[in-house]
């Protein structure tokens, strides 16, 4: 039994330090258009992706009113549309139409 107790423990003891021996995930840019030129956008339509439609709410709106405070006009989609099932990209770009967005600003936390 005792055995079993170490074993079990030096097991988890090696699992941890393998893991804090792996890579750490990083962000890389990996293409910049050289021809891109800057651009100020004026109105933004936020949509924010994801599987919990309240949280999906509160972070359209948490962006939305961060953006106003910069004097951008963003509308989170959530006003205009009812996204409790999800949106496709028909539905985003037609409320982007309706408001007259000049950039859709689409986001993902994972």
């Amino acid at each position: 039994m005792c055995s079993n107790v170490r074993t079990l423990g030096l097991t988890a003891i090696a699992l941890v330090l393998v893991g804090a021996c792996a890579p750490q995930t990083s962000v890389v840019k990996l293409y910049e258009d050289p021809a891109r030129t800057t651009k100020t956008y004026s109105r933004l339509l936020i949509v924010d992706i994801s599987s919990d439609h309240s949280q999906q709410q509160l972070f359209e709106d948490e962006l939305a009113s961060k953006l106003q405070q910069d004097r951008v006009d963003a509308i989170p989609i959530h006003a205009k549309l009812d996204t409790s099932k999800g949106v496709s990209q028909g539905d985003i770009n037609r409320v982007g139409d309706e408001v007259g967005a000049d950039a859709i600003l689409v986001t993902h936390i994972a």
